[in-house]
């Protein structure tokens, strides 16, 4: 027994380092494999220190983790459930990389080892011609000329070559390699066409340099210069010579591609602040902002179409998936920092603060490799500290948790993507289900088909009014219509006898589990209309 507890004891510094070393080849790897490591890796190293560090995250993590299980349980969404893992994953790492500093050095030794192999890779791409499928690069991306190297996708690539170059500056001193390796880095990004990278690298520099007067204001006149000439450029050279990706970042320093990208962003920043003044205490839940921008857009007239996205801002997408409650909660958790003076390091801070500056333009951290090379940074700038006060608020929080499983049930959910048929527009649903439909003159109609190709569906759905059942054989639809009792939308549950895939019947990829399609004239009739006043008119002109 002795001899088993010493040989893992032997084989955790070993696997504390690989988890670090698979982190940049996230794309290759697979994103199950990197987290399940990682999760090995901190079960392993959970110890008294973690669990006293871990109250004032209570809150934040008590919120997610009930919204993720009631989702998985009463709508089976299990992309919800997986996203509030894996946020109680990157929690309990912040927590072990700021108490257990062998834990940080062996996963960062690991993260390091890698980012040499992983640059040149990426820079191997580089060189292949495009479509050439190295590393089963998205045919989408490839099209663009934006290149993925060994990350998820393009705009994963540049943000964690951006956090790469921070965190090799910081160990130049330690070795000259790492000035090379951010040079490597820094031309990989340039092909990844992700502005948001390009951002994040001109703020760490100024914020990195600010102190030292001479050099900033150099760098300040470097700026401007190279701001005039990229505006001058289409007018003295073809643009069209140049790769896409190249372009792509250009058009970031034009005066009217800059304009147009903001104005492009606040359509997101619009759909997500009324999301959150319809939904403000608990918001949408995790994730879900993508689920309803539909509706919302076509409430709002916001032209997006049936185009799923994120809140292209981090801060705005907590908001209106967290509300004023996780808000609050994720700020008492922060309120807790404390930086550590005593291996105090200028260009971790100057990283750390650029990168969630740049977390206004998207939820850049729901990249897997994002999130971890971020969390670790973070853990060598801070540590967490209790207060005599932390465990009494972070108990007095507990009883609004009650709520959520009421919130889930009445915001919506059990539902995948809007799709369109003709005029009309509908939704697949899952085993249960739950949503609005617009009331016209006192009645609500529901229109239900089923596409099961081989079992009848029983179909039980619920509103304030009398339950009803029926059953549908398969390439069949019904209308039922119900009684309004003076509402501009009547609530209803679904619940489904039986789903199916297509991955079972077919050849297709598919592997939705699928119940009926329910249909709507247009997206914004499936929202809460009571609660849908022109109030978002009335903030956002």
């Amino acid at each position: 027994m002795n001899e088993r507890v010493f040989a893992l004891r032997k084989t955790l510094p070993i696997l504390h380092v690989l988890s670090g070393a698979v982190v940049p080849f996230t794309g290759i790897i697979g994103e199950p494999i990197v987290l399940a490591l990682i999760a090995f890796a901190l079960l392993s190293e959970i110890s008294k220190d973690t669990l006293r560090s871990i109250v004032p995250f209570l809150p934040i993590l008590l919120l997610c983790f009930v919204w993720g299980v009631c989702s998985l349980l009463f709508f089976q969404q299990i992309a919800t459930f997986v996203t509030c893992f894996v946020f109680l994953l990157g929690v309990f790492f912040l927590l072990i990389s700021c108490s257990n500093e062998k834990f940080r050095k062996r996963f960062s030794d690991g993260l390091y080892a890698s980012l040499l192999p992983a640059a040149l890779f990426t820079l191997l791409e580089v060189s292949l011609p495009i479509n050439s499928g190295f590393f089963s690069e998205a045919p989408y991306w490839s099209s663009q000329g934006r290149v993925s190297g060994t990350l998820q996708d393009p705009n994963a690539m540049g943000l964690f070559a951006f956090l790469a170059i921070v965190f090799c500056i910081s160990r130049i001193k330690e070795s000259r390699l790492a000035g090379v390796i951010s040079v490597l880095w820094f031309i990989a990004s340039l092909f990844s066409g992700s502005r948001s990278a390009l951002i994040g690298i001109f703020l760490f520099v100024y914020i990195a340099t600010y102190s030292k007067r001479t050099l900033f204001v150099s760098l300040s006149l470097c700026a401007i210069f190279i701001f005039v000439s990229v505006n001058a450029l289409p007018t003295l050279v073809d643009t069209e010579v140049l790769p896409v990706s190249a372009v792509r970042l250009l058009q970031l320093l034009e005066v009217g591609q800059l304009a147009e990208s903001t104005l492009n962003r606040t359509v997101f920043y619009r759909a997500g602040l009324s999301l959150w003044l319809h939904h403000p205490l608990y918001g949408v839940g995790p994730g879900a902002f993508a689920d309803h921008l539909v509706a919302v857009s076509d409430q709002l007239g916001l032209g997006t179409g049936l185009w799923r996205d994120n809140a292209n801002n981090f801060y705005i997408g907590l908001l209106c998936e967290l509300g004023l409650i996780g808000l609050a909660a994720s700020i008492f958790a922060i309120g807790h920092a404390r930086i550590r003076v005593a291996v105090l390091n200028p260009i971790l801070i100057a990283g750390v603060l650029s990168f969630c500056c740049i977390l206004f333009t998207g939820p850049h951290i729901s990249f897997v490799e994002i999130l971890f090379i971020f969390l670790l940074l973070v853990s060598s700038v801070f540590e967490f500290k209790n207060r005599a006060y932390t465990l009494l608020l972070s108990l007095l929080f507990v009883p609004s948790l009650l709520a959520i499983p009421f919130v889930q049930r009445a915001t919506g959910g059990g539902w995948y993507n809007w799709e369109k048929d003709g005029s009309e527009y509908y939704r697949w649903s899952g085993l249960y289900a739950t949503s609005y439909q617009r009331c016209e003159n006192g009645k609500a109609s529901l229109r239900v088909r089923s596409l099961n190709p081989s079992t009848d569906v029983t179909v039980h759905v619920s509103t304030r009014a009398k339950p009803d059942t029926f059953t549908l054989k398969p390439g069949t639809s019904l209308v039922r219509t119900y009684q309004c009792d003076n509402e501009k939308a009547l609530f209803f549950e679904l619940q489904l006898s039986d789903v199916w895939s297509p991955a079972e019947v077919s050849k297709s990829p598919d592997m939705r589990l699928l119940g009926v399609q329910v249909f709507w004239r247009k997206p914004s009739d499936s929202l809460n209309l009571d609660s849908w006043s022109d109030a978002g008119y009335d903030y956002f002109p």
